[in-house]
């Protein structure tokens, strides 16, 4: 889709967890709590003020962009 500068780009379809800064904005994709795949571990991803979090399903946070 066309994307604006500081969009943001959510997509959980692949199971590949990301936080990636890109030319003129932001790809996010949580990841999967069941059928993770690249050899990733489970993840999900929360929001609060502005900031994705990438966690582990204990809660461990494994990466953050704040957008």
């Amino acid at each position: 889709p066309p994307l604006g500068s500081g969009d943001v780009l959510l997509n959980g379809h692949t199971h590949l967890h990301a936080l990636e800064p890109r030319e003129g904005y932001y790809y996010v994709n949580p990841g999967s709590v069941t059928l993770p795949k690249g050899g990733n571990e489970k993840t999900y991803m929360t929001y609060e003020n502005r900031t994705f979090v990438l966690k582990r399903l204990d809660g461990v946070p494994l990466a953050s962009l704040e957008v």
